[in-house]
Formats: structure tokens, sequence, C-alpha cells
């Protein structure tokens, strides 16, 4: 019996935001340009846009200088 390995960099993802680009404007996102072209592109293609974002937070001591 054959055991089918996945790649290791393979890891659940959860999908965070599933909303159309009239939507994310109604809830006052900004989309520039280059991010309209991808999303029309993902529409055209029946594909998906997978992003890894690293948030960076302001902590009250770098607020304090």
């Amino acid at each position: 019996m054959k055991k089918s390995i996945p790649p290791a960099d393979l890891l659940q993802r959860y999908i965070t935001n599933t909303c159309t680009e009239e939507e994310r404007r109604a809830e006052g996102h900004e989309i520039d340009d280059d991010e309209r072209a991808l999303m029309a592109q993902a529409l055209s293609e029946n594909s998906v846009i997978v992003a890894q974002m690293t948030p960076f937070f302001e902590t009250d001591d770098a607020a304090k200088g």
C-alpha cells in the first residue's frame, strides 16, 4: 500500500475574508489598482487568492518614544 505524503510546507489555513470587491468597499476598505487587478484575475480564472499577512501593532512603549 503506497501512502501519499503532503509537502511539509502545506499547512491548514483559515479563511478570514470571502467578500467581493463591492462588499469590501461598503465596509470601508481601500482597494488599490494592483489588488483590484488581482481580484479580477482570480474571478476570471475561478481561483482564490492566498496571502499570509503579519500585522504590526504599535505598543505602549513604542508610542512613548
